[in-house]
C-alpha cells in the first residue's frame, strides 16, 4: 500500500540555496543558461565539420598516395570513412540540441516579454528570416544567404567525402 506524497502548491517564489527568487528572476537566469548552452552548441555545430575536413585531407593524402602500401591505402579509406559519418552524426546531433535550447529561449523570451526593439513582437531567438525582418539596420543587399542551409550543404560535403572514401577503397582493394 503506498501513499501519495501531498503537492505542494505552485509558489511565485523559487528557491537558490538560501536566496529567494521571483519567477521573473527564475526565468531570466534559467534563459541565461540555456542561451548560453546553445551557443556551445553552436559552436561545436560549425567547429566539428572543420576539425573532420583537416582529418579527411590528411587520410585523403594518405588513401590517393600510390607510393604507400596498399592496406595503409585502404585503412585510411576505412578511416576517411568512418570520420565521414561519425561528423554527419555529430553535425546532427549538436544541431538538434542547439533547436530545442534556441525553441526553450524563444519560449521564455516570449513568456518575459523579450523582443528585438520597440516596434517589433519578435524574439532574439526567432527565426534567423523574422530577425532580418526586424532588423532596421540589418544590410538587405544579399537577403538570399539567410535562407542557404548551411548544414545541408555540410552534410552533402560529408556525404561527398564518405563515396570517395568507398570508391578510394574499392580501387585499391580491387587493384
Amino acid at each position: 500500500m503506498t501513499t501519495e506524497a501531498p503537492r505542494k502548491e505552485r509558489s511565485s517564489q523559487i528557491s537558490e540555496g538560501s536566496v529567494r527568487l521571483s519567477r521573473r528572476d527564475a526565468a531570466l537566469k534559467a534563459h541565461d543558461v540555456i542561451s548560453a548552452r546553445r551557443a556551445h552548441y553552436e559552436s561545436m555545430t560549425w567547429q566539428v565539420p572543420g576539425l573532420a575536413l583537416s582529418a579527411q585531407a590528411f587520410l585523403m593524402t594518405i588513401s590517393l598516395n600510390t607510393a604507400q602500401a596498399p592496406y595503409a591505402r585502404a585503412v585510411a579509406s576505412l578511416l576517411g570513412l568512418a570520420m565521414a559519418l561519425a561528423t554527419a552524426l555529430l553535425l546532427a546531433k549538436h544541431r538538434y540540441h542547439e533547436s530545442i535550447d534556441a525553441r526553450l529561449a524563444q519560449m521564455l523570451e516570449e513568456e518575459l516579454g523579450i523582443t528585438l526593439g520597440p516596434d517589433t513582437d519578435h524574439v532574439p531567438h526567432s527565426v534567423p528570416t523574422l530577425r532580418l525582418a526586424a532588423a532596421s539596420t540589418a544590410d538587405r543587399s544579399d537577403p538570399w544567404i539567410a535562407s542557404v542551409k548551411l548544414y545541408y550543404v555540410w552534410m552533402l560535403l560529408l556525404l561527398l567525402f564518405a563515396v570517395v572514401d568507398v570508391g578510394v577503397g574499392l580501387v585499391v582493394v580491387v587493384a
